[in-house]
């Protein structure tokens, strides 16, 4: 059980680490690619607002 808290916790930081690589500049509404298909936890994940993912599978930072 602490193996998988370990593992967990580890990959918590490195979402983390990835989403301030990966956070895109400028406008709130600006969208970008995302580990090459947008899935709605990953955004979650990666982006450091509210990340969703739009038809055309790009996943976009929404103010709150």
């Amino acid at each position: 059980m602490k193996l998988l808290y370990l593992f967990l916790s580890v990959a918590f930081l490195v979402f983390q680490a990835q989403a301030q690589a990966l956070k895109p500049q400028g406008s709130p509404t600006d969208c970008h690619r995302q580990l090459g298909v947008c899935r709605s936890f990953l955004c979650f994940f990666f982006e450091t607002t509210i990340g969703s993912c739009n038809r055309h599978q790009v996943c976009c930072r929404r103010w709150i």
